[in-house]
């Protein structure tokens, strides 16, 4: 898959497409079609004057390579069918991330002094609600992150403020213990933050997510793959030499 080509629901959509007609046509009878008409081909190309002049020999070793032939085209779709699976799944999960994400205010303004001015405005409004919290619990940080307002300035700043001290271990507040709280606090604040962020990635990321893992861990799917990974093929079982 091209990492130049933006994510979509359709991404998804072709990629189960290319899955449903490589495994419609992973079966023995494709497979027989295949070598039957590639035989008739060389019987076609050796026929002078109505007289067959390839030998059964020749016909069989025809046939072999055909059988192997089918198998390697196949193997060699599967797998890069597969691969697509896993760039798309990596795809996936790093648009999920960012999109969990809170961006800073000053990441959307264009104009280099502006920005510059958000970006200042940001770390003083971080400042202080660092001073705020300084001697609070980690109840008062849950209760200050529940309140917090996402359409307003401090209230985003507080935001990300908060998820980061989650994500790193709080180091960087001056918090007070407080052993009979500290616990359950702690574990309610992981969850509000962790709907939060997953409510701010659009849905259908996360059915895009279901389904390309779906996809590439399906039975059929994985099974047929391994199999003809594994030399046995499909093509290579019988044959059709007349």
């Amino acid at each position: 898959m091209n990492d130049d080509v933006k994510l979509s629901p359709a991404t998804v959509e072709g990629l189960e497409g290319q899955v449903a007609k490589w495994l419609d046509g992973a079966n023995a009878s494709t497979a027989e079609t295949f070598v039957s008409q590639g035989l008739d081909e060389v019987r076609r190309a050796h026929t002078v004057n109505g007289m067959l002049l390839a030998q059964g020999d020749a016909l069989a070793e025809a046939e072999r390579q055909l059988r192997r032939q089918f198998d390697r085209d196949l193997s060699a779709t599967g797998a890069s069918i597969d691969t697509a699976l896993e760039v798309t799944e990596g795809r996936i999960e790093q648009e999920i991330r960012a999109a969990e994400e809170l961006p800073p205010e000053h990441a959307t303004i264009l104009g280099d002094r502006d920005r510059l001015m958000v970006e200042i405005f940001t770390g003083v409004t971080e400042d202080r609600l660092r001073a705020r919290f300084a001697g609070r619990t980690r109840r008062q940080v849950l209760e200050a992150y529940r309140a917090a307002d996402g359409n307003s300035h401090e209230g985003r700043v507080l935001q990300r403020l908060i998820e980061r001290q989650v994500k790193a271990g709080w180091a960087d507040l001056a918090l007070r213990d407080d052993p009979d709280h500290d616990a359950t606090a702690l574990l309610e604040l992981q969850k509000v933050v962790g709907e939060r962020r997953t409510a701010r990635v659009p849905a259908w990321l996360h059915d895009a997510r279901t389904r390309t893992q779906a996809l590439r861990r399906g039975v059929r799917f994985k099974t047929t793959l391994e199999h003809l990974r594994s030399g046995r093929g499909i093509a290579t079982i019988a044959s059709v030499t007349r």
